[in-house]
């Protein structure tokens, strides 16, 4: 059956994400091309994936940083453009459900929204992201391979890497848990190996993320931070915002789809 669809396509510093919508809203298929991926044109990559034949495109929504370096149109549909901004923040709010929230956008690097009440306004960003953990990755392990990174850090040993409280204050009297962690990379042992370093990349990015998000998240006086971005789907973005929830009493939603929230606030801001 020929289904009218709406597409819409976040094109990052790293990865493009697509992800299409039927008519009724409900999402359709979802499309991650890494930076390699995008030597080919989109266009080819999503009529790879969604078969055209099958399907009219009714309507395309573009945002990310490539946003204006794509034609005019695609497949013959004009492109209507979505700030950044305003894209992270309604895809990161309509995903999780909350009205007043702040977005985590977890990409290349890393922003920070505050969605209350349909209106967005960038709070901060740092260089932090995932471009941060695949660059220093990359020097330890023979891959950029996100799963296969993931796999590694996962045999690695932090008590190897990282300096903890416990070791600086074995005593207990700065009233914090011994295992936290004092310094990213400031204890590494002799014997260290790549799964070691591996983790205390992840560790130190997440951290640092964390860190901030609940640094903004006071700053603009909420407990509720939607964590969004392509790192939002790694196993440890899980376990490191639980601790950040346990320590600082912040709120941390993860949504289904968090990977293409951005893409899909997109696609809102010009069908909803």
């Amino acid at each position: 059956m020929q289904k009218n669809i709406h597409l819409g396509i976040d094109i990052g510093a790293s990865n493009t994400k697509i992800i299409a919508l039927d008519e009724e809203q409900q999402v359709f298929h979802r499309l991650l091309l890494t930076h390699m991926e995008q030597e080919a044109s989109i266009a080819d990559r999503i009529a790879k994936h969604i078969p055209m034949e099958q399907n009219t495109v009714c309507s395309i929504a573009l945002t990310g940083v490539g946003a204006y370096q794509m034609p005019e149109t695609l497949f013959g549909v004009p492109l209507t453009r979505v700030h950044e901004f305003q894209a992270t923040g309604l895809g990161g709010v309509r995903l999780s459900g909350l009205s007043n929230a702040l977005i985590a956008s977890m990409g290349t690097g890393t922003s920070f929204i505050h969605a209350k009440d349909g209106e967005y306004r960038h709070i901060i960003g740092s260089g932090v992201g995932g471009g941060t953990l695949l660059g220093l990755s990359s020097k330890l392990s023979a891959t950029q391979e996100m799963a296969a990174l993931e796999a590694l850090a996962r045999k690695g040993d932090l008590s190897r890497v990282d300096l903890t409280i416990g070791e600086i204050a074995p005593d207990g009297h700065l009233g914090l848990a011994p295992d936290l962690t004092a310094s990213n990379f400031g204890s590494v042992k002799s014997n260290v190996t790549q799964a070691d370093l591996t983790l205390g990349t992840y560790n130190l990015v997440f951290q640092a993320i964390g860190t901030m998000s609940v640094l903004a998240a006071k700053t603009v006086g909420i407990q509720d931070v939607v964590v969004i971005g392509t790192l939002a789907e790694s196993a440890y973005a899980r376990d490191m915002f639980a601790r950040f929830s346990e320590a600082y009493g912040i709120r941390y939603a993860i949504p289904k789809h968090a990977a293409f929230a951005t893409a899909y606030g997109a696609l809102l801001s010009i069908t909803a």
